[in-house]
């Protein structure tokens, strides 16, 4: 297969993926940015934290509500949890690497917040701990999540389904959302 067939391929792939799995869920999305513009109206905070393959996403989306995506705004309070390196040693040291986004969200969330999860391929307890911690707390909860995945636990109040299997289309997906996310948000808040 020359160069151009593997672009050429690669583009309906991705393509597809996003047909399939936006165009079916197209009021999961406005449900979730929905609740994300009330939480911001209501003066609380969007807390982000995902499954290591997909920390980059959370962290990205994050910094897209923090900084801008299409416009200079000002900064909406989005939070990127489990990216402390010291704290992952720590709690993989003493056996407890399930608790890193737990522990932070404890520390910072709260009733009326939102946590939103970027799940992988592969159940993770660190997730479903954080979300158990999310419930506790009073923060709504948010899961993006691979079609062919069960989540251990509870079920979010909202969930948004990622039709693939293949790990880079997950991550590609995953960081759609975000990106939308982020842009139905702004155009609520800011009339853009």
């Amino acid at each position: 297969m020359s160069r151009q067939e593997r672009i050429a391929r690669a583009l309906r792939e991705h393509g597809a993926a996003l047909q399939e799995s936006f165009m079916a869920q197209t009021a999961e999305v406005e449900n979730c940015a929905e609740r994300v513009t009330a939480v911001f109206h209501g003066g609380a905070r969007l807390l982000l934290g995902a499954s290591p393959s997909l920390a980059p996403v959370a962290e990205l989306t994050a910094q897209l509500f923090l900084h801008r995506l299409n416009f200079e705004r000002p900064a909406l309070p989005a939070i990127c949890l489990g990216r402390d390196a010291t704290l992952a040693a720590a709690l993989a040291r003493d056996g407890q690497s399930k608790l890193l986004l737990a522990r932070q969200l404890r520390a910072c969330g709260g009733e009326g917040d939102l946590f939103l999860g970027f799940g992988d391929l592969k159940p993770d307890p660190a997730l479903s701990e954080a979300f158990s911690v999310a419930r506790d707390l009073g923060c709504a909860t948010a899961l993006v999540l691979p079609a062919r995945v069960n989540f251990e636990g509870e079920p979010p109040d909202l969930v948004f389904r990622l039709e693939t299997a293949a790990p880079a289309r997950v991550a590609e997906l995953a960081l759609f959302f975000g990106l939308l996310l982020c842009d139905l948000v702004e155009a609520e808040l800011f009339g853009v």
